[in-house]
């Protein structure tokens, strides 16, 4: 399962986009998801280098294509207050983050169906809605469902 109720983490105390992506990858390695997470940090934040991964609606979508990743995975993050995502825009806080993880020879797409997958559920507003209001594991866990490998 590419998301289960141990990876949605609802209190993220977290400064900067930095400290929010290893509380959610240190998650994801406490639970058997990571080989290394140093080196699925790494691939996170060359990928953050190359396009910060705000989508927009106060949610943030980083990813890396990693040998560090066992299986593919999504961590969910609600974060008890916004933090500025990219400098560069005006608009970028987030209060949302979806922590993905895919090794490199997975087979198929699976990144691309899992972001395609989770951008089209957060542009509907209803489900951003749902989902921002949620404030329990299970409701969140109902919500995510949705996506699928």
């Amino acid at each position: 399962m590419v998301i289960d109720k141990q990876l949605i983490l609802l209190d993220v105390e977290a400064e900067n986009k930095e400290e929010a992506i290893q509380e959610l990858g240190q998650r994801a390695f406490d639970l058997g998801r990571l080989y290394s997470l140093e080196n699925y940090l790494q691939a996170v934040s060359l990928r953050e280098d190359e396009y910060p991964t705000s989508v927009g609606y106060s949610v943030a979508i980083p990813h890396g294509k990693s040998s560090a990743v066992k299986e593919p995975f999504v961590v969910y993050g609600k974060l008890k207050h916004s933090i500025v995502w990219n400098h560069e825009e005006e608009d970028a806080t987030v209060n949302t983050i979806f922590l993905l993880g895919v090794p490199p020879k997975y087979p198929g797409n699976i990144h691309l169906k899992i972001l395609a997958n989770l951008s089209r559920n957060i542009m509907e507003e209803e489900f951003r809605e749902k989902l921002f209001q949620s404030d329990s594991v299970n409701e969140v866990y109902g919500l995510l469902g949705q996506i699928h490998e």
